[in-house]
């Protein structure tokens, strides 16, 4: 994997990396109690941005798949 494409991957495994821990932490509140003290609207919508967001991970890890696969190819050659 040359140098820019490297700094990528750094960035996408970062920007991962802080994704997954933002998921937990907002997936450990709507298993809490605390989400029943919320408006229903507002208690709906942090269901749909957790929905989001872990489909966001999704993708960030299926990115970092390929460059993980592009790497071993690359550098056999």
């Amino acid at each position: 994997m040359n140098k820019e494409k490297q700094q990528v991957f750094e960035r996408v495994r970062v920007e991962n990396d802080e994704l997954r821990e933002k998921i937990g932490k907002l997936r450990d509140f709507l298993k809490s109690e605390k989400i029943k003290q919320i408006d229903k609207t507002q208690a709906y919508l942090l269901r749909m941005q957790y929905d989001t967001m872990t489909a966001y991970a999704n993708i960030l890890e299926k990115r970092l798949a390929l460059y993980e696969e592009e790497s071993k190819t690359t550098d056999f050659n």
